[in-house]
């Protein structure tokens, strides 16, 4: 199994990767465009990477509030909820 890597150009659509934290992530290729366009310091990565914090933690996932995903990065800076859209939420796998 591959690391997850820290920058969105490594990543292919639909592999499985393991972060740090112990995560199995895999990624949509609308999720990688969506990444390479809006996360280009990859604070997304680090917040997987770093895995399950508490809601009021600075980076890492949260659980999503959202139905049908798991969890929702929280990469400790705002963005526009429609442009992150597809990028901030996870299934567990």
């Amino acid at each position: 199994m591959e690391a997850l890597p820290d920058n969105w150009a490594d990543i292919q659509p639909d592999t499985v990767y393991l972060s740090t934290s112990s995560l199995l992530v895999s990624f949509a290729s609308e999720q990688i465009k969506l990444g390479l366009k809006y996360d280009q310091k990859g604070k997304h990565l680090k917040a997987i990477e770093k895995g399950l914090v508490s809601p009021r933690g600075n980076v890492g996932l949260v659980t999503s509030q959202e139905s049908g995903y798991d969890l929702k990065s929280k990469p400790g800076f705002l963005t526009s909820e429609k442009k992150m859209l597809g990028l901030a939420k996870f299934k567990m796998i």
